[in-house]
């Protein structure tokens, strides 16, 4: 990883510390355009509606589930020790047991599926529709053999001009902010 791509990793990491309270106020915008997006696809993909992979976000990250409904298909991913991500199907009233977190209990975790969507957390990204991730690489590996669509969920204040982007980084097909969807 490159010097620089290290330096704006720490710059918008401290960003998003800095204007957390500000941004949290976005939170419902940003998850009703996922959920219209996400709508849209549906008619397009299948009647029933497909399985979303969605992530639990970290404290100054969009919290996305917001908008969605308990009839929703839902599986939130597992980082495995292998540094692999697995998707397992939850049910929205198990995950808001805590005000402002998403909790993945022991016991869901024995039963595996495989999402139509994945929803792509991120420090930053840009109007190509590439991101910079959290610095591990879990969504650019999973994203190098996943066939279905991906949506990157940001704050419109982490838009780059330059993101260093490596031959590992992947593209996503959409970026939902709380003012725009990129695609």
């Amino acid at each position: 990883m490159s010097e620089d791509k290290k330096k704006l990793r720490a710059k918008l990491r401290k960003t998003l510390k800095e204007k957390h309270e500000e941004l949290k106020k976005n939170d419902e915008e940003i998850s009703s355009k996922l959920k219209n997006l996400i709508s849209n696809i549906k008619i397009q993909k299948s009647l029933q509606g497909p399985i979303i992979g969605g992530f639990a976000p970290h404290f100054e990250e969009p919290h996305w589930y917001r908008s969605f409904e308990e009839n929703d298909k839902i599986a939130l991913v597992h980082m495995n020790e292998d540094l692999s991500m697995s998707y397992h199907p939850i049910k929205l009233k198990d995950l808001l047991s805590q005000k402002h977190s998403l909790v993945l209990l022991d016991e869901v975790r024995e039963t595996t599926i495989g999402p139509d969507i994945i929803l792509v957390p991120g420090l930053g990204f840009n109007k190509k529709l590439e991101r910079i991730g959290r610095g591990k690489g879990y969504f650019d590996r999973f994203l190098e053999k996943f066939e279905g669509i991906s949506i990157g969920i940001f704050y419109e204040c982490q838009l780059c001009d330059e993101l260093f982007v490596e031959a590992t980084d992947q593209k996503l097909n959409y970026i939902v902010t709380e003012k725009n969807v990129y695609h």
